[in-house]
């Protein structure tokens, strides 16, 4: 192998792929990049065997082959500020030189790339959509799941295509749940860990092309490719929410609700509750003659109340995980729209965007 490369192009490309190494793997094939150099330049890939990224990058190869070079690659050309790299090897170890500059540069053992774990090529289903539009589910449609992956559901999205449109939905029985719309030609319906479509939605331009297989969905644009494993479980009815009567409403500007609940949350006591991490500060939300009313709950001798001048329809007297409030409206882009269905489950709309909704649980008190 021999080629000549822009050190900060792949070095940009490297920070792609490198999102798919898990720093744990056991499988030292699974700690490294693949190199593949080509007639057309050098194809950059990773997995960990959940994720698999792959970007191109364009260089003057002038003899071809592949290997798979461990992260200290990485290491060593961040450190170094030259433009160009020249590398030379075969199949087992590399050298790599600074074109202008004096030195022997470094060497690097590699591994067979027989032995890298293949993508796949088992998909039936193709389609189309917006890079935009894919990078925007990444946002407003995966912060309502678990991060932890020992709950399969809870830590996952639920994929629904159909009737011209993408339904993304992920739940999480502390938090509740998020819905996401968007134009879409496909139809299926699937599921994927939450953090793996996260980590990849926002790395296309263009148009992406989206194909759909039996255990796996792949992305891919002119330069980087995606693959990512679905996984078999059963997601709850989100129509269960739908067809509850809506008891209570008020609109709000979503950045004054969120500084009022964050100035307000300081004053509750902690509390450990499942799924709750280092302590839930809770906060009630209160309709009065004045407007909501925002208050810290528990915080012994500690209190404190701020006033919305809203107009709330209805009676609204609930606790709430004062974090996942804070969570679902920061996600709102225009006028929040709050509404209260039985049980006092909290849902959440956006005056600006019909796509999405969030919901969340009250808490006791």
């Amino acid at each position: 192998m021999k080629a000549t490369f822009n050190r900060k192009q792949v070095l940009e490309k490297l920070s792609v792929v490198q999102k798919a190494i898990n720093s744990r793997a056991v499988l030292p094939i699974l700690a490294g990049v693949k190199w593949e150099f080509t007639d057309r330049g050098i194809r950059l890939s990773a997995t960990d065997l959940s994720v698999w990224l792959s970007a191109f990058v364009e260089a003057e190869v002038k003899e071809t082959g592949e290997i798979v070079l461990p992260r200290t690659v990485i290491e060593w050309l961040s450190k170094d500020n030259s433009e160009y790299i020249e590398l030379s090897g075969d199949e087992k170890r590399v050298s790599m030189t600074r074109v202008g500059k004096k030195g022997e540069g470094s060497k690097f053992a590699g591994m067979d790339a027989d032995e890298f774990p293949l993508m796949g090529n088992d998909f039936d289903q193709t389609y189309e959509m917006d890079a935009e539009e894919l990078s925007e589910l990444g946002v407003r449609a995966t912060y309502a799941a678990s991060p932890d992956d020992n709950n399969v559901v809870a830590s996952a999205l639920r994929l629904l295509g159909g009737n011209g449109k993408l339904v993304v939905y992920a739940f999480n029985g502390f938090k509740g749940m998020s819905k996401y719309e968007s134009p879409f030609g496909g139809n299926f319906d699937l599921m994927v860990r939450a953090k793996d479509f996260k980590e990849i939605a926002n790395l296309f331009d263009g148009a992406v092309t989206v194909e759909v297989g039996q255990s796996k969905i792949r992305l891919s644009d002119e330069n980087t490719t995606a693959v990512i494993n679905t996984i078999e479980a059963k997601f709850p009815d989100w129509e269960a929410f739908a067809g509850r009567t809506v008891k209570a409403s008020f609109t709000v500007a979503p950045k004054e609700f969120v500084s009022v609940i964050s100035s307000v949350r300081v004053a509750s006591s902690p509390i450990q509750v499942k799924g709750g991490g280092d302590g839930v500060r809770q906060i009630r939300l209160q309709s009065t003659d004045e407007g909501l009313s925002v208050l810290s709950v528990g915080g012994g001798e500690s209190s404190d109340e701020a006033v919305l001048d809203v107009d709330v329809d209805g009676i609204v007297q609930y606790v709430f995980n004062s974090d996942f409030i804070i969570e679902h409206a920061s996600k709102v882009r225009g006028m929040l729209k709050m509404s209260f269905l039985d049980g006092g489950i909290a849902m959440f709309t956006d005056t600006k965007d019909s796509a999405w909704l969030g919901v969340t649980p009250p808490m006791r008190g």
